[in-house]
């Protein structure tokens, strides 16, 4: 049997021996005697000293104590002497390894991408150390428990229990290119690598290289245990066969310690293998594609001097430095290479073929759907042409890949192109026809570059399928809400009677004023203004009137005319009162979106004071101060300021009436009608309604641009002090993390926002953000208010013509009719047209015709958008039995019908029927009852 040294250099293709400072250091220890006379146990036997059996006896090491023992170290390096202590003893907090009597440092190796530093006692290598005096075995084979001990002294990590690297990793392009050329001995210059080599490793691959280094460790280190338990068998079995001679515990248990028969110490290997996926040349050739002809031809061995610099970095001096003399390989010679050297017996290139053969999935279908890398075989293997067809498998689908995402890259292209040619030409068109919106435009394009914003991700169209579900969503909410509500209550009742009194028109103002003063009532509209709390002291129910809000109103609209008290008077009174089955409070409704703006806080003596402001998109709350000062100045008027107790009446009041807008929005909610767009901003909408605010991260600031309608790249640079009483000078990003939000919303929310949200939840009791936050704005808007514009082509669309209704004549004649019937459609349609192009000069604060038009059909002065609410149409009806020729076009709001006669008109000129059209729709206005 060799000896340990000649034996692991020879056979594990360390070192050959241990060099001349490593003969000094161990003349020193008192084993020097013992290994001067024999270079180690079983060595050459001298014949001159046989037994009398004529055997030669078996040399042994003096005994020594166990921490006088000297840890088998490999050659190293003439100029690495003096550190290799230093550098074997290492990262001793991430891996115990114990040796006694031996002191090192505490440098560390170089840190690797891809090794977790993480201390686990599962994954340490110890050298046992007895504590009892254990007996010597009478037996000629080991004993159990002895073998045992040694198997349980090298523990090796479960390649299972990993830690996954995550995108945090991953290298930036430079990062990995001054890495790749900092680990050459002399670095090639750049064009001389292949372009794939300088591509960093993702995710995938790095856990993948991490995997494999463990894999690697664990077959390594079980080579190693298993070729040392085999060495101390042998000279188990060679004691027992020499009766000569009898070892004492003492020198059984220095030959029993497997970590001195290995050629590297547990935590070199770890080290070395743990830095093998940060050698990049390692496996730069296995990854190309072979564009030019010396490509694949870059493979380097890491255990090759050109490597120096790698070993360098991460601290393995003495650890297969030096060991290889070729430079470059191909994928294939180098897999040959590492295959030859280890079964010469070189443990790191072992470790390294299991390495590669792991990495590149050998007899494996995980790579490219073959069995591995091509070359993991030879040339003359079955796998080799199953992995060479594969490749070609895999290139064919990329090529087929690239063609395809060449082919949509052109098509964006030229479709992007064509978008800015659509686009140019829009603006021209804006900018000739409507400047307002063409300047609207330009503002937020400048906006956008002064305030470095990035362009919006293309939003994705919502489906018809989508806006269903979002519907069904919110009316399942509302649906429950008014079931628990309704179990509330102790007695069925009837819906809450909104009685409006018309004189000259409706006048919201009027409404407010009068029922705001008015004693709460629970079957009447001074509900909005008051608590709807019930009961009184403990007995108190919070908001049980609340089911009163959300549920069907029977809006009724009275006349200021004295009809008498004979019957016949009582019953005209009936007849022109409107019955409520929908139209009436669609009416109510729009009457209150388009006068809200209008609203003001009363003040006796003095100058009321308006509760909005206008804006670009519409009307919005008038800042808190602002409302004070205004207050304070029209109480100042009457000479009423210093009572602070109608000042804090006045300011309730103000409460009131936001909060009853916010019932009546949550009432418009609960029962499916539409809000007019113009009575909140999108701003407010996102906030009210949705809980999102400027800054928040679902907000995109060019949305909040478009929303806010205002030139805001003009406060950039300004010294602006916040309501905290900080200075800041504004930037890019603190005017829409800050200044946004308090000029529009913390600036409102004392007294004006927070009532109206007290109204449209009643107090917190309605989560509308819950519902709501989980839809994109552009549902909301769509489901619940209305259209932005008003077009003559949008009415026209949900125009449904319905002929020749109650005919009875022959059916020749009534097909004459209908012809003239399809003709007279053909001129209604014709006459929306034109009023829309005549009225584009109309003031804004005047209804335009079309407004008119639609609200004389359906109650609405606005349409719902067509996406959100498809099944909202106007029935238009050729009706012979309910009307006679000539008669005034006749609407049902209840069911947005327009009812025209049959017979039509005996003049059926168009100028004729528009003048009709026109009287219809003009003479209605403000009356909101049957006639």
């Amino acid at each position: 049997m060799s000896g340990n040294g000649s034996q692991w250099g020879n056979g594990w293709g360390s070192s050959k021996g241990w060099n001349s400072s490593q003969q000094q250091q161990q003349q020193s220890h008192p084993r020097a005697s013992w290994q001067a006379s024999s270079s180690s146990r079983g060595g050459p036997r001298d014949p001159s000293r046989r037994g009398d059996d004529g055997r030669v006896p078996r040399q042994h090491p003096p005994p020594v104590h166990n921490e006088e023992r000297i840890p088998r170290r490999p050659k190293l390096d003439h100029h690495h002497q003096a550190t290799a202590t230093s550098s074997f003893s290492s990262s001793s907090s991430l891996y115990h390894v114990r040796h006694s009597n031996h002191q090192h440092n505490n440098a560390q190796p170089a840190q690797s991408m891809y090794t977790t530093k993480k201390e686990d006692p599962q994954m340490m290598v110890t050298t046992a150390t007895p504590t009892k005096k254990e007996e010597v075995p009478t037996k000629s084979e080991p004993s159990f428990s002895t073998t045992s001990s040694i198997v349980n002294q090298v523990k090796v990590e479960d390649p299972n229990q990993t830690t996954n690297l995550t995108d945090s990793s991953v290298m930036s392009p430079a990062d990995w290119e001054q890495k790749l050329l900092s680990q050459f001995r002399f670095p090639p210059e750049k064009y001389h690598l292949p372009a794939e080599a300088f591509v960093p490793d993702n995710v995938n691959r790095m856990n993948k290289k991490k995997e494999a280094s463990e894999v690697a460790i664990q077959k390594v280190m079980k080579k190693m245990r298993d070729k040392a338990l085999r060495e101390v068998q042998e000279e188990q079995d060679d004691e027992d066969d020499d009766d000569s001679y009898v070892s004492s515990d003492s020198e059984r248990k220095q030959r029993n310690r497997l970590s001195d028969r290995f050629p590297y110490e547990a935590i070199q290997i770890k080290d070395f293998f743990n830095a093998v996926p940060d050698c990049l040349p390692f496996t730069m050739g296995f990854d190309v594609f072979g564009l030019r002809d010396k490509d694949e031809e870059n493979c380097l061995c890491p255990c090759g001097k050109d490597l120096f610099p790698w070993h360098n970095q991460h601290r393995l001096e003495g650890v297969g430095i030096n060991h290889c003399k070729n430079s470059k390989y191909t994928p294939m010679g180098l897999m040959r290479h590492l295959r030859t050297e280890g079964e010469k017996g070189c443990i790191l290139h072992y470790g390294l073929t299991i390495y590669m053969e792991h990495l590149y999935c050998k007899n494996s279908h995980n790579y490219r759907g073959g069995v591995g890398h091509k070359a993991l075989y030879e040339m003359n293997d079955a796998n080799y042409k199953i992995a060479v067809a594969a490749e070609k498998r895999e290139l064919h689908h990329e090529i087929l890949v690239g063609r395809q995402k060449l082919e949509e890259e052109k098509a964006r292209r030229m479709q992007l192109e064509h978008r800015q040619i659509q686009q140019t030409e829009q603006l021209e068109f804006l900018q000739k026809t409507n400047k307002d919106a063409f300047q609207k435009i330009k503002q937020l394009e400048e906006d956008k570059k002064a305030l470095h914003i990035e362009e919006k991700g293309k939003t994705p169209v919502l489906s018809k399928f989508e806006l269903d579900c979002y519907r069904k969503s919110m009316d399942a909410y509302f649906g429950l809400a008014k079931a628990v509500a309704s179990s509330k209550l102790e007695t069925e009742e009837g819906p809450l009677c909104v009685e409006v009194h018309q004189e000259n028109g409706f006048s919201l103002q009027n409404f407010f004023n009068k029922w705001s003063s008015r004693r709460k009532d629970k079957k009447t509209a001074s509900l909005l203004f008051c608590d709807l709390n019930y009961g009184q002291g403990k007995r108190e129910m919070k908001n049980f009137h609340g089911m009163k809000i959300i549920s069907k109103w029977n809006v009724q609209f009275k006349n200021e005319i004295n009809y008498g008290r004979t019957a016949e008077a009582k019953e005209q009174k009936v007849l022109d009162t409107a019955i409520d089955e929908g139209g009436p409070t669609r009416e109510f409704l729009s009457q209150c979106w388009m006068q809200m703006g209008d609203l003001k806080l009363p003040v006796e003596g003095g100058t009321d004071v308006s509760l909005f402001e206008k804006h670009t998109h519409g009307w919005v709350p008038i800042t808190d101060e602002m409302l004070r000062t205004k207050l304070k100045a029209a109480l100042k008027e009457n000479g009423r300021l210093s009572d602070d107790s109608e000042y804090a009446g006045k300011i309730e009041q103000a409460r009131m009436y936001y909060r009853a807008i916010g019932r009546i929005m949550l009432h418009a909610l609960a029962t499916g009608n539409t809000i007019w767009s113009s009575s909140m901003t999108p701003l407010y909408q996102n906030w009210l309604l949705r809980g999102c605010r400027p800054g928040d991260e679902d907000y995109h600031k060019e949305d909040i641009l478009k929303h806010l309608g205002e030139k805001m790249r003009k406060f950039l640079g300004v010294v602006h002090e916040f309501k905290d009483g900080t200075e800041e000078v504004l930037n890019e990003e603190n005017i829409f993390t800050k200044f946004i939000p308090e000029q529009y919303l913390s600036s409102r929310e004392d007294i004006c926002l927070e009532s109206m949200k007290e109204g449209l939840t009643l107090g917190g009791d309605y989560n509308l953000p819950g519902i709501f936050r989980t839809m994109p704005l552009e549902a909301v808007q769509k489901l619940i208010f209305s259209c932005p514009v008003l077009t003559a082509q949008a009415i026209i669309d949900i125009l449904v013509p319905d002929y020749c209704v109650g005919w009875e004549g022959s059916k020749e004649d009534g097909k004459g009719h209908r012809r003239m019937q399809e003709d007279f459609f053909r001129d209604l349609c014709d006459i929306l047209k034109e009023r829309e192009h005549r009225e584009k000069e109309l003031p804004s604060d005047k209804l335009s015709f079309l407004c008119l038009f639609v609200a004389f059909c359906t109650g609405y002065a606005f349409l719902p958008d067509p996406m959100g609410n498809p099944n909202f149409k106007i029935n238009v009806w050729f009706n012979f039995p309910e009307t006679r020729k000539d008669d005034y076009p006749v609407s049902h709001t209840c069911d947005n019908m327009l009812t025209l006669p049959g017979y039509l008109y005996t003049n059926p000129d168009r100028d004729n029927f528009e003048r009709i059209l026109d009287e219809s729709i003009y003479g209605s206005v403000g009356r909101l009852d049957m006639n």
